[in-house]
């Protein structure tokens, strides 16, 4: 989830067409913001109580503990479904490791693969199923949807940043193997999605693609880098060390389960 989407201080309710197409349910997003404050259980237990949708999937500040029991209070089944942390450095300062020389990182629109727009889905859906196959996201916390399509968001949302921001393609030896999706804010660049094939995971490269968004960041005379993940993804979370990133936020995530449905 983007930080952007985490300001303000109201709870707000955002029906999510993609995730209702896909899995088959009526889903909205819920979200509080970090600004919010502790008279917003009763407004986030009144949104959960009048909601129609099948599952929301709601996300709140992971210090404001009692949105998760205003969340029981609205009589949904509820199930815990994972947190987010999240990191940040400013841009100058991230490591940029030593360079290897089969690697290569590239801008997605400066590969010469033909029909620009297709070939770049296509790369896209190829690494994103292949770094992302089995990883534990929030929607496996949920017995109603199918796992074999929860990979399918991520594809989906490096899509989006075709068109409204920056997708930097990890190459070795010309051949695509990792990718990282950028948004970029008035003060800070976000790695929305970085990941490498499991074929060549720990071997550096996915450090190499994190220095090139902080070059991404400083190009743009960004100040700062920020990145989240599952907090379970502890070894994406020693690579953030490595290159200088530090947690500065949580987030908690549930999935409001209309009652009956389970």
């Amino acid at each position: 989830m983007a930080w952007n989407d985490l300001g303000g201080a109201d709870v707000r309710h955002r029906p999510s067409q993609h995730e209702s197409d896909r899995f088959g349910f009526s889903i909205a997003r819920v979200t509080c913001g970090f600004g919010s404050d502790r008279h917003n259980t009763t407004r986030l237990t009144q949104i959960l109580s009048e909601a129609t949708e099948d599952v929301l999937i709601v996300r709140y500040p992971a210090d404001q503990l009692a949105l998760g029991t205003a969340a029981l209070k609205s009589g949904r089944t509820v199930l815990p479904a994972g947190a987010l942390s999240y990191w940040d450095a400013e841009s100058a300062a991230i490591m940029r490791p030593g360079r290897i020389s089969s690697v290569d990182v590239s801008p997605i629109e400066d590969l010469d693969r033909g029909e620009r727009r297709d070939a770049a889905e296509r790369l896209i859906d190829d690494v994103v199923s292949d770094a992302f196959a089995g990883y534990g996201s929030h929607y496996l916390a949920n017995p109603m949807f199918d796992a074999t399509r929860a990979v399918e968001g991520y594809q989906e949302w490096a899509h989006k940043s075709l068109e409204s921001g920056k997708v930097l393609v990890l190459l070795e030896n010309g051949d695509p193997i990792g990718l990282a999706t950028c948004a970029l804010e008035a003060d800070h660049l976000e790695i929305l999605l970085a990941g490498v094939i499991p074929s060549a995971q720990g071997s550096g490269r996915y450090g190499v693609l994190i220095g090139a968004c902080a070059e991404l960041a400083a190009g743009h005379n960004l100040p700062r880098v920020i990145i989240s993940g599952q907090v379970h993804n502890v070894r994406a979370q020693r690579a953030w060390v490595r290159a200088g990133l530090r947690p500065f936020a949580a987030v908690e995530t549930l999935h409001a389960v209309r009652p009956g449905l389970l």
